[in-house]
Order: structure tokens, then C-alpha cells, then sequence
């Protein structure tokens, strides 16, 4: 696998900057609240550990809920057996995610120095993911991204030596002996198909948990369709008869793609093929035409000097080409194809979550602009080591965000401005200062932190929006009326002017332009009848 060994500086180097990312990921791993889809899994691993059923947990009530829940079954079933041995905390139920984190920087090194064989290159892979703020933000997060991204990455490299085949399995176990040609049957079908038939089974296994671990693994198929169409172009144009071998599987993935939509419908109850089929046929139901420019925002959250990162995102993607060839192209297509879908094709609301995938591609074509960049300008100086080394140390403490990690709005500060809601300490707060005959208005989601209080609950959502009638009758019915969120989803226009009109507005340290706390209290207004609008 290892053209060359790695030296004792390297080897010392790298676990250096692994564990430099391990503490980045573990520290103060609990201090943050639950945000957004967190409460989801925390609700959803919950309720596996404690009944074996996928679904979810109500913690105000302690009992399990009728919603079930059927994404990313692979990543928190992992979640739910840390709770068998541990409590169930942010810290613990983070830990899978700060696991699969580590095991994503050991997967960037690893395939950089594959793709590059350049030991260098792939220690700056490994220490811009190790500080990466993108990665440190899902592997600090209970979601499944965190497994997605290095099991996608394996996948698409395996992807890459199936359809360019290398003889890798010579005088291996793997290579079955033909009697009569007394050579490698791996290696005969694959020298006449131009296919790595050994990468097979590993490309199956690896695409099959990855779809299980999310749906954007539907990525690869344009990814493979713009390589080979490509790659097929380029030869064709240089007049070389391989250019047909790449046509060839462009037309016949295309054909494939077109006829396995239209059996879809007739094999789904099929096992296996049946659910690579719903995943397919669901994918294509995103599709549309949007502009999500901000993804371009993105995309550069690690770097203090977005110009300096995007600079080395180009340098680094036309040398991956030039210097790698097939597999540099292959690694810059994985990065920019699900970009470039999430900008202008997808039709899903924004989020970092959607191009995650495309981080740890992102950090190995950085690298190779890094070095290649800082080679250039070593050579310079007479003493080209110590220039290269010193050049690439500025290089690099100059491009990561180091201003984040001290911020207020960083990771590790003891008292924050909160960029999120911070429900746990309000409603903590809610808790101390609540009557008995009190009731919350608020997403049922987010009930992780009324632990076992069997707090009176008006819940909203999708399908039970908050009325101004339904605020009405519990001021009717109840001597308190609490209303906690964050956002005004769900929420209808009257009921929230009614609210912030008759309520009062409570603001501690943790209320911010993220969450409000409303408070009506029976007294307060000389009665119901008053206090509806005409």
C-alpha cells in the first residue's frame, strides 16, 4: 500500500497533531446546549436503548412516543450503547461523533499520502483537519455527519480504483489463481474490463453504510458521470482509442440510471436492490433549480483570510490535476460536483450539513496548494529547509481561524453569546420560576431538558401549528402561560404579535436574538375578554 515507509519524525509528528485534534474535540465537550437536530438524536438514541425500538423518547414524560424514526440508524445505534455504560449527558452522547472525528483526520492522512505518496502533504492534511472549525463543529455535535465524511471518502477512492484499474493484488490471498494462464483471475478480468473488479465487494460495503449513514452518499453518481465524461472528452479530443472505454460506462451509466428509475416502482419490496432503488428515486425528487450562493461562505469558515484560503482551494485543485492526474481529478470532482448541486441544483434549505461531505476532499487539495506553494518560494533561499519550514509554519498559522477558538462565539469560552438557543440553562430557568399551574408553549422537540417534570405542555410543529385561538384558550385555562422559542416557524403572525404585545418579555443571559422567553400571568390584565384582539 506505502510506496515508502513513514520516518520516525513523521510518525511522532502526526501523533502530535492527532492528538491535538482529539483534545480539540474533546474539550469541554458538554459545555454547549443541544441545538437544532441534536435533540433529535438524543430523543432517538434514548429511545433504542431503552426499548430496542427506533423511537423517540419523550423526557418530560419519560415514556416512548409513537414517531419513529428511520435515518441514520447506523450512527445512533452506536449512541444508544454508550448509554449502556454511561450516562446519558451532551458530553456522552457526543462521544461516537468525536470518535468518527478522529477516525476522519486519520482517514484524510491516510488516503492524502495514497493519492500524493507525499508524507508532507499529508501531514498539513492531518493538521488542518485536526483544527478545522467545519470538522470540530460536527464532531463536538450529536449528528451523523461526523460518520458520513470519512466513510463517504473511503468510498469514493475505492469508487476510483474500480473504475481505474491497478494490478494491487498480486501474490495477495485475494488473487485467485487461473489453472490454465497459471495468473491472478483479478487481474485477468480486470486487464480485459478495465475494471478494478478486487475494489468490488469493499466499493459495495463501503456504499451500502454509507447510504445508511445518510442519503447525500447519492453524491457519487454525477461525481462518476462528470469524471468519465471528462476524462472521455479529453481523449477523445487527443484522438486516443481509450476515449471509448470512458464514453462507453458514461452512456452505460446513463442508460442504467434512466432504466433503474422507471423499474423502481416494481422492486421495491425487493431486498437490497428495492432500497437502493427508494434511495435513488428519492434523490432525484430534490432536484430543481436554486441558488444557494452562500454555500460559497462556507466553504471557507476555517481561514481567517478567505481570499488566502480560496487562493490555495484553486492552486491546490489545478495541481491535483496536473501532478496526480486521474486520481487528482477524481479528488477535485468529489469536492466540487455535490458543491456545485448544493448551489445550483438541490432544493433544500441551506446548511453546513448539506456540502460536509465535501470537507475532507476540501482539505486534501489545500494541502497540495500548501506544499507545492511553499516548495516554490523555498527555493529562493540557500538554506531551503529551514525556508520551506518556516515559510510553511507562516503559511498555515495565518490561514486557520485562530481568532474562533477564543471568541465569544468559540467552543471553549466559559461565558458565551450565544450564536444558538441555549435551552438548557432557560429552561432551567423556566423550571425555578414556574407556578404549578403553569403551561409552556413550546416545541416538543426540545423537551430533553424538562427531564422527567411532567411540565404541562402546548406543543407546535409541522402539522399543529400555534394559533392565536389556541394562546387564547390556555390563557383560559391555565393561571400561567409560558412561551419559550426560538424561532418563529410554525408560529402564526397574530399569535406571535399577540404575544409579544400581552406577555412580558423575560430577558436573562441566556435569552438572546436567538430565543425569548414570554410570560402571562392571570392578574396581569383585567381579563381574557380584554385581552383578544378585535
Amino acid at each position: 500500500m506505502f510506496k515508502n515507509k513513514p520516518s520516525k519524525i513523521v510518525i511522532i509528528s502526526a501523533l502530535t497533531i492527532l492528538f491535538l485534534g482529539v483534545f480539540l474535540r474533546l474539550h469541554k465537550l458538554g459545555m454547549q446546549s443541544f441545538i437544532a437536530d441534536e435533540y433529535l438524536g438524543i430523543k432517538v438514541a434514548t429511545g433504542y436503548n431503552k426499548t430496542s425500538e427506533w423511537k423517540h423518547w419523550d423526557f418530560n414524560t419519560n415514556k416512548l412516543t409513537n414517531d419513529e424514526y428511520t435515518r441514520g440508524q447506523v450512527y445512533y445505534w452506536q449512541v444508544a450503547k454508550v448509554f449502556d455504560f454511561m450516562p446519558i449527558s451532551e458530553a456522552t452522547s457526543r462521544l461516537i461523533s468525536v470518535m468518527w472525528g478522529t477516525i476522519a483526520m486519520v482517514t484524510v492522512f491516510i488516503i492524502t499520502f495514497l493519492i500524493t505518496q507525499n508524507w508532507t502533504i499529508a501531514l498539513i492534511a492531518l493538521f488542518l483537519s485536526a483544527v478545522s472549525i467545519t470538522e470540530l463543529m460536527f464532531d463536538r455535535k450529536l449528528r451523523m455527519y461526523s460518520m458520513f465524511a470519512p466513510v463517504y471518502l473511503w468510498f469514493s477512492y475505492g469508487v476510483f480504483r474500480f473504475l481505474e484499474y491497478k494490478n494491487i493484488f498480486k501474490g495477495s490471498p485475494l488473487c485467485l489463481k487461473n489453472k490454465k494462464e497459471k495468473s491472478c483471475f483479478l487481474d485477468s478480468i480486470s486487464q480485459k474490463t478495465g475494471l478494478g473488479w478486487g475494489w468490488l465487494t469493499p466499493v459495495i460495503l463501503l456504499g451500502f453504510l454509507s447510504l445508511k449513514t445518510h442519503d447525500l452518499t447519492v453524491n457519487i453518481i454525477p461525481t462518476i458521470l462528470v469524471y468519465l465524461l471528462i476524462v472521455g472528452v479529453y481523449l477523445w479530443l487527443k484522438q486516443d482509442k481509450n476515449s471509448r472505454h470512458y464514453l462507453g460506462i458514461t452512456a452505460s451509466f446513463a442508460v442504467l440510471g434512466v432504466l433503474f428509475k422507471l423499474v423502481a416502482p416494481f422492486v421495491e419490496n425487493i431486498p437490497v436492490l428495492g432500497y437502493f432503488a427508494k434511495k435513488v428515486v428519492g434523490a432525484s425528487s430534490w432536484a430543481g433549480s436554486v441558488f444557494h450562493w452562500t454555500y460559497l461562505e462556507k466553504i471557507t469558515l476555517d481561514y481567517s483570510y478567505i481570499l488566502l484560503g480560496i487562493v490555495f482551494i484553486c492552486i491546490g485543485s489545478y495541481l491535483m490535476v496536473k501532478k496526480y492526474g486521474k486520481i487528482g481529478l477524481w479528488t477535485v470532482l468529489s469536492f466540487l460536483t455535490p458543491l456545485i448541486l448544493a448551489i445550483f441544483i438541490w432544493k433544500r434549505n441551506v446548511g453546513d450539513q448539506y456540502i460536509y461531505l465535501t470537507q475532507l476532499f476540501k482539505v486534501i487539495i489545500i494541502s497540495c496548494g500548501i506544499y507545492f506553494s511553499v516548495l516554490k518560494m523555498s527555493f529562493a533561499f540557500k538554506k531551503r529547509k529551514r525556508a520551506f519550514n518556516l515559510i510553511l509554519v507562516t503559511i498555515l498559522f495565518s490561514l486557520i481561524n485562530i481568532p474562533f477558538f477564543y471568541s465569544e462565539i468559540g467552543f471553549y469560552q466559559s461565558v458565551k453569546n450565544w450564536k444558538h438557543s441555549n435551552y438548557r440553562e432557560v429552561y432551567d430557568y423556566f423550571l425555578k420560576k414556574k407556578s404549578d399551574k403553569a403551561v409552556l408553549i413550546a416545541r416538543p422537540l426540545t423537551n430533553y431538558y424538562l427531564k422527567g417534570n411532567n411540565v404541562k405542555l402546548l406543543g407546535y410543529g409541522d402539522s399543529n401549528k400555534m394559533t392565536l385561538a389556541r394562546v387564547v384558550e390556555a390563557q383560559a385555562k391555565y393561571d400561567e402561560v409560558w412561551a419559550i422559542f426560538a424561532k418563529n416557524l410554525n408560529i402564526t403572525g397574530d399569535a406571535r404579535r399577540y404575544m409579544e404585545d400581552k406577555f412580558e418579555l423575560r430577558e436573562t443571559k441566556y435569552t438572546n436574538k436567538k430565543v425569548k422567553i414570554y410570560v402571562w400571568k392571570r392578574g396581569q390584565m383585567d381579563s381574557v375578554a380584554e385581552q383578544t384582539p378585535k
